[in-house]
């Protein structure tokens, strides 16, 4: 299929992908130089950069990551840092400075910094002004479009969005490309309407309707679960937390100072040598070879043999190896994750699926380690005895009194806990058919889209066209984000949304 002299492209999503996929559109216009392209970018947040991600208001949400591994452009990895006093001059409190790790308030250190999501909101929003002043004259231009997407169809000149909301509806469009980010949990919906229960923390009323004395409880101990807790610390909240899970501990802790790490082990090399349809184990290996050479073997085995039942001694050691000089075994983590899509695309089905059952809440305890600013709240909140982490939840009941009854096994049986308000922050709904998102449902219903079996919707990995019902990949539909879970397994880095957007808007400008 010859591509179209002009190009229009609606791009669902004004999150970090949605902005993502725009930035590498135009620059792959620019690139081709002939024809026009247009750009309809749909989401209903105020303006672009929000999203789940960067669109929360508090100072206290910080980046997972330190400021020097953000930039938006692989070529320039300290655009964000150039770009960071600017923003943060213009981030209300402009007197209030980033998390950091250190004390010392340096070039070194800004960059080792945790910036407020809100600010990276706000990069991504002036990348996407610079680039359309860069492509200015060029026949591209960018259409924002403050509409809610519900229905996609095909038109005789591609596909047509069918979108609700204020102002002009969006004409037909050659592709489209969804990038709907993270959508809830979809775990515990028959208790959504509870009056005292929030199915996110980020939904509308959720801390400020909360009693600041009322004991809370937060169903999960990963990243989102941190986030769940400062925002009760932001709304004032002093009384008793609980927090749920079934296995899972809460994040390991990054190291103050993420150094540099090349790999020499587990490299695209050698990975490409193993071939396809290969045991998961093999992997497996080289990356245990690799850590062992960066942090040494005694270390590894404690890293991987370890029970982190006993949450603040845990902790606490956590907290005092991120604060050593040597090596941390995160390096080569962080390191080797641009490497993630294609081992999972490699290795056999039937491990991955065994995987993602068995070891992938322990995997992910290590490989999204929680920052050191939040780490220290988190320790406090412990080491008090204000919050209790309480593992072997298997059953919440709403309560006759307007509280809710929480089921967990013990050694010594069952035990009942009793919160009166409760938040649901075990992470991001992945199950394709129960997301909540009317555009989603209706593709799956139509056949446009279908779920991937390990999780998320099916696409084809070199181009991000989406698989429909027929089994055949839509030259005119593309899909990336947080949902590509199944295909790419690991879909919240940067370094992966940025290559994925790239390879959707090659396949859309070729």
């Amino acid at each position: 299929m010859s591509t179209p002299t002009h190009l229009s492209i609606a791009v669902v999503g004004a999150g970090a992908s949605g902005i993502m996929t725009t930035l590498r559109l135009l620059q792959h216009h620019r690139a081709r130089s002939r024809g026009t392209l247009t750009i309809h970018l749909i989401d209903r947040a105020e303006r672009p950069g929000l999203g789940v991600a960067y669109g929360t208001p508090l100072r206290d949400h910080i980046l997972n990551m330190q400021a020097k591994t953000m930039s938006l452009y692989p070529g320039d990895p300290d655009h964000f840092l150039r770009a960071l006093p600017g923003l943060l001059a213009d981030d209300p409190p402009a007197s209030a400075p980033p998390a950091t790790a250190t004390d010392h308030p340096d070039a070194e250190a800004l960059a080792a910094s945790y910036v407020p999501r809100r600010v990276y909101g706000a990069y991504l929003a002036r990348c996407l002004t610079d680039a359309l002043t860069a492509t200015a004259g060029s026949g591209a231009r960018v259409e924002y479009h403050r509409r809610e997407a519900v229905r996609l169809a095909p038109a005789p000149t591609g596909v047509q969005v069918d979108t609700e909301g204020p102002g002009p509806a969006v004409p037909a469009c050659t592709h489209a490309v969804l990038c709907v980010g993270d959508l809830p949990p979809t775990s515990y919906r028959y208790l959504l309407g509870h009056p005292h229960y929030a199915p996110s923390p980020w939904v509308d009323g959720f801390p400020d309707a909360v009693p600041e004395d009322a004991a809370v409880g937060v169903i999960g101990t990963g990243l989102t679960a941190v986030d769940a807790l400062l925002s009760l610390r932001a709304a004032g909240h002093r009384g008793p937390l609980y927090a749920f899970a079934r296995r899972r501990g809460w994040p390991a802790v990054q190291p103050s100072r993420l150094r540099p790490h090349t790999p020499y082990l587990l490299t695209a090399r050698a990975v490409h040598a193993l071939g396809e349809d290969v045991p998961l184990a093999r992997f497996a290996g080289l990356l245990r070879d690799e850590l062992t050479d960066r942090v040494g073997r005694d270390e590894v085995h404690d890293l991987l043999s370890a029970d982190r039942g006993d949450v603040v001694p845990t902790l606490l050691a956590d907290l005092a190896r991120a604060r050593q000089p040597r090596p941390h075994w995160y390096e080569v983590l962080d390191a080797t994750s641009p490497l993630a899509p294609d081992i999972w695309r490699r290795a056999r089905f039937a491990d991955k699926a065994r995987f993602l059952r068995a070891h992938m809440g322990r995997w992910a305890v290590l490989r999204h380690p929680m920052p050191v600013p939040n780490a220290r709240f988190l320790a406090d909140l412990l080491s008090s005895g204000r919050l209790r982490t309480l593992r072997g939840t298997y059953d919440i009941r709403p309560a006759t009194d307007g509280g809710f009854d929480v089921l967990r096994r013990t050694h010594s049986g069952t035990a009942v806990h009793h919160p009166t308000y409760l938040v649901n922050a075990s992470g991001p709904g992945t199950s394709a058919w129960t997301l909540e998102s009317d555009l989603v449902k209706d593709c799956l219903h139509q056949g446009l889209l279908s779920p991937h079996p390990l999780g998320g919707i099916d696409v084809d990995p070199t181009s991000m066209r989406v698989r429909g019902a027929d089994g055949r990949h839509n030259d005119r539909v593309l899909f990336l984000g947080p949902l590509t879970n199944g295909v790419h397994f690991y879909t919240n880095a940067i370094e992966t949304n940025l290559a994925n957007a790239d390879l959707a808007a090659r396949w859309i400008t070729r």
